[in-house]
C-alpha cells in the first residue's frame, strides 16, 4: 500500500464518522413520537413528543389535547432520556428507552404513575 493510498483510506474514514455529527445526528430519540400513556385507572391519553436538535442541544415537545408543551430538564444518553412536562397545572415526570422506532416508558405526577408506548412517526 503507497504513502497515497493509506492518506485517501484514513481521509475517508474520517469523513465517514464525522457524518452523523455534521448531519446533526447525535440522539435517537430525535423525530415525531405517536406516543400513548396510560392512566392508573386504564384510560390511554393520546400525544405526540417531538425531540430536535437545536443549538447541539435536544428540544423536546409535549402536545396533549391539542396544546403543544414544552419539555423542560430534557436528558439523553443515547439510551435512555428524561424530560418534565406541565399538564393540567402540575408538573410530570417523564422517562424512558429508544427501541428502534419505538419509545417506551414511564411517567409521574399529581401522585399517579403510568407506562405509555410511542412509535416514531415515518
Amino acid at each position: 500500500m503507497t504513502n497515497r493510498s493509506a492518506r485517501l483510506i484514513l481521509a475517508t474514514f474520517a469523513v465517514l464518522t464525522a457524518l452523523p455529527l455534521v448531519a446533526g445526528v447525535f440522539d435517537p430519540v430525535q423525530g415525531i413520537w405517536d406516543c400513548v400513556a396510560i392512566t392508573p385507572d386504564g384510560a390511554e391519553i393520546r400525544t405526540v413528543v417531538e425531540a430536535r436538535e437545536e443549538a447541539a442541544n435536544l428540544v423536546v415537545s409535549v402536545t396533549i389535547d391539542e396544546v403543544k408543551r414544552a419539555a423542560t430538564d430534557v436528558k439523553s444518553d443515547g439510551k435512555s432520556f428524561s424530560f418534565n412536562v406541565i399538564y393540567q397545572d402540575s408538573p410530570y415526570a417523564i422517562s424512558g428507552r429508544v427501541e428502534g422506532n419505538t419509545l417506551i416508558g414511564s411517567w409521574s405526577g399529581s401522585g399517579m404513575s403510568g407506562e405509555f408506548r410511542g412509535s416514531r412517526r415515518h
